[in-house]
């Protein structure tokens, strides 16, 4: 008769017969890490209830002085306010504004500008001679670098007791010139290398001191950024001679090369402020203004800084948009202007603020009649 074996074996996983079965630790579980939140899309000021706010145009302000400084002066004035820099680009729109205005005998220039392109400057005073027999150039408180090129070019310059004019020696932000801490290229002037190399080369070196001597000097700025800014440091005194002998009356060639390389050369600083007094002792014929006229320009100068402040619109707390007038032409009935338009969002990816819209616009400010009251018009200018 067969004998019933009990079956000691209960694991179906073929575990041996009369052991326990082994627990198996619980295994971790891989931890998931949290996705930034994708950037939401744009919306429009109409779909968020919202409209950019604008810069003052000012119009009724600006105007007002510009009518009195013509009356005070004697003759039409054009004004050149900028906030960025002299550039290409303000060229063609200067010869815009001065087709309006025709050729005049006498053109008053008032000049606010801490600078730009040089080229950009000859330009400028090149298009102002052309269109009048005499210039006189108003400054009534900075007109640095290229601007001081631009004030070469007056007959005259009036000065208040606020203004001052700057050295135009060449600095030069180049591709190979040393780099900040954001790994971008500095700007370098060309007398500071050449101060630089003046120390380390002495007359009585033997020649492998001076050669250790370049070694070193090379090893921060590299042969062919030296060459660049010396190249610009001779387009720049070609450009003020150039400038000077706009005048109706140019200065003799020995007067010119004495004043260009006063401005290029000899100043220990870019930004040393020339003040009128150093400019007349310097050859530049200086006009000094009086007590109506300087409170006249100072109240111009005032106006047009309140002009150029930034106008933000906040369309969301990591989204908002500038818009900033940069450069204006004007005179009594027109005026032209550029306006920087910028949009930034903070992108929580890079956790950063991101340039979305970053444009530049060009308009024309005029008067009409309407039914006998007078309206601003404003219109687009595209070349």
């Amino acid at each position: 008769m067969p004998i019933d074996t009990p079956n000691l074996n209960t694991d179906t996983n073929n575990q041996t017969p009369g052991i326990a079965p082994t627990s198996v630790p619980p295994q971790p579980q891989p931890q998931l890490q949290p996705q930034p939140k994708p950037m939401e899309p744009l919306k429009s000021p109409v779909q968020t209830g919202q409209s950019f706010k604008k810069p003052p145009l000012m119009w009724a302000d600006s105007q007002q002085i510009l009518g009195s400084i013509e009356k005070k002066l004697g003759g039409p004035v054009v004004s050149y306010y900028t906030t960025g820099s002299i550039v290409g680009d303000d060229v063609k729109y200067f010869y815009t504004h001065l087709k309006n205005i025709g050729h005049k005998e006498k053109i008053f220039f008032v000049l606010y500008s801490s600078g730009g392109d040089g080229r950009s400057a000859y330009r400028i005073a090149s298009l102002l001679r052309s269109f009048c027999d005499e210039l006189v150039i108003v400054i009534p408180e900075i007109a640095a670098s290229a601007a001081t090129m631009l004030a070469l070019a007056g007959d005259s310059v009036v000065m208040t007791p606020l203004a001052y004019l700057t050295a135009v020696d060449t600095s030069l932000t180049h591709p190979l010139n040393p780099k900040d801490k954001s790994n971008n290229p500095v700007r370098v002037e060309l007398e500071e290398v050449k101060r630089a190399a003046s120390t380390l080369i002495k007359p009585d070196n033997q020649d492998k001191d001076n050669l250790e001597a370049y070694k070193i000097m090379f090893n921060y700025i590299h042969p062919v950024a030296f060459g660049s800014m010396e190249r610009a440091s001779n387009l720049s005194e070609m450009l003020c001679k150039d400038i000077l002998n706009l005048r109706r009356n140019p200065i003799s060639a020995d007067e010119a090369e004495k004043l260009t390389v006063k401005l290029n050369r000899d100043y220990p600083s870019h930004g040393y402020p020339i003040t009128r007094k150093k400019a007349r002792e310097i050859g530049i014929p200086v006009v000094d203004s009086d007590a109506e006229l300087d409170t006249l320009l100072w109240k111009y100068i005032n106006v047009n800084r309140f002009l150029t402040e930034p106008v933000r619109t906040d369309i969301s707390d990591s989204f908002f948009h500038t818009e900033t007038y940069l450069n204006t032409i004007e005179s009594v009935g027109r005026r032209i202007a550029v306006k920087q338009i910028t949009e930034r969002r903070l992108d929580p990816i890079v956790k950063g603020w991101t340039t979305l819209r970053d444009e530049f616009k060009w308009e024309a400010l005029y008067e009409v009649d309407e039914n006998g009251e007078k309206k601003v018009m404003i219109s687009r200018l595209d070349i």
